[in-house]
């Protein structure tokens, strides 16, 4: 082996190093990050979550606000504990909770940690 072929080599070994490293940062930073514009009063902050996403869905923000920024969320969490029995409030819940989790078997991950595009094309398909 001659020295050119021991820099050559060494770079490409080094490449893949810092290639993969990098690599694993920039995609670990592409998680979802939720936040809550309000404090739920009725649902827990996964179930906030998913209601906000699903709202913003239906009414995404273009030119207009969309959902989230005009409240609907806080409206939803405050009308469903204000105006549903105790009955059809467990039921809501539940129904949140099974919607958020039937993305698993498609997407291997919940509703509420899905990027945006997939929480859309989802919804398309149901």
């Amino acid at each position: 082996m001659n020295r050119r072929e021991l820099i050559q080599r060494t770079t490409l070994a080094l490449g893949y190093t810092l290639t993969g490293s990098t690599l694993t940062a920039l995609l670990s930073g592409c998680e979802v990050k939720h936040t809550l514009s309000y404090v739920p009063t009725f649902f827990n902050e996964e179930q906030a979550i998913v209601i906000g996403d699903l709202a913003d869905v239906i009414l995404p923000r273009t030119t207009t606000p969309g959902a989230k920024d005009v409240g609907v969320p806080a409206f939803i969490d405050n009308f469903v504990r204000e105006n549903y029995s105790k009955e059809d409030q467990e039921k809501f819940k539940a129904d949140i909770d099974t919607f958020n989790k039937g993305t698993i078997g498609k997407l291997s991950k919940k509703f509420s940690a899905c990027l945006p595009e997939e929480q859309k094309r989802y919804t398309e398909k149901i």
